[in-house]
């Protein structure tokens, strides 16, 4: 537990830090100058070539261990088809108004309608 706390410590000071540092106009446009420069999104060649891995772990309170990794299409194409297939489905009045987890407004196995191997 101890670790935990300083971990927190080291997180809330590492992100005060970027904060203030992208506080100075200086430093906010040389980052903004080197992620237009040097970083792009992928094409759709890349994109339909690259692989997103999803791991997950439960555990019940007997113990019993599931584990599974699931081959899905990119992040960019993943996001996509999510949410368009989120926005279909409330569009035609299939989710229960109010906040909820996906899996409780779309059901448990939503994410396997974009798997890339079954």
């Amino acid at each position: 537990m101890a670790l935990t706390s300083w971990v927190k410590k080291i997180l809330k000071v590492t992100a005060g830090l970027i904060e203030w540092l992208l506080s100075i106009k200086l430093i906010k446009k040389m980052v903004i100058f080197f992620i237009n420069s040097f970083l792009t999104d992928p094409n759709d060649r890349q994109r339909q070539n690259s692989v997103t891995y999803f791991w997950g772990m439960v555990q019940n309170q007997k113990g019993t261990v599931i584990e599974r990794v699931l081959q899905l299409p990119d992040g960019y194409n993943i996001t996509a088809f999510g949410a368009a297939e989120a926005a279909f489905r409330i569009s035609q009045g299939l989710v229960k108004p109010g906040t909820q987890t996906p899996s409780l407004a779309f059901g448990s196995d939503f994410i396997e309608l974009f798997l890339r191997k079954k």
